[in-house]
């Protein structure tokens, strides 16, 4: 089966009134790395996360893992540093604790 972006899709694709394409999203975006800074900054969820081969073609040897009560350091063994924080995603959580340390940890990764 191909998956196509969910952009090249309308709303007859999907079930009544496109309540299925919000699940499909969520399954195609999944699984995509992001790059937010060229060369330097990704984002992705743990599917990503978990695919060596992804970190190998883009070099990634630094890891901001936002979810470390869900997602493990899957290739701290490889070499890859990790700064792991259990944040939760919800409404209530105050992240803004932690951005200070991820900056500096950014900040280090880049030199």
């Amino acid at each position: 089966m191909m998956i196509v972006p969910p952009e090249q899709l309308n709303d007859e694709d999907f079930d009544y009134r496109g309540t299925s394409r919000k699940e499909y999203e969520n399954e195609f975006y999944k699984r995509v790395c992001s790059e937010v800074i060229d060369d330097f900054l990704y984002l992705g969820g743990d599917l990503v996360a978990k695919d060596a081969e992804t970190f190998t073609n883009i070099g990634i040897t630094h890891v901001i893992n936002c979810a470390a009560d869900y997602s493990d350091d899957y290739h701290k063994e490889k070499g890859v540093i990790y700064k792991s924080y259990h944040l939760k995603d919800h409404v209530r959580e105050d992240i803004a604790c932690v951005f200070y340390d991820a900056i500096q940890f950014m900040m280090e990764a880049r030199a």
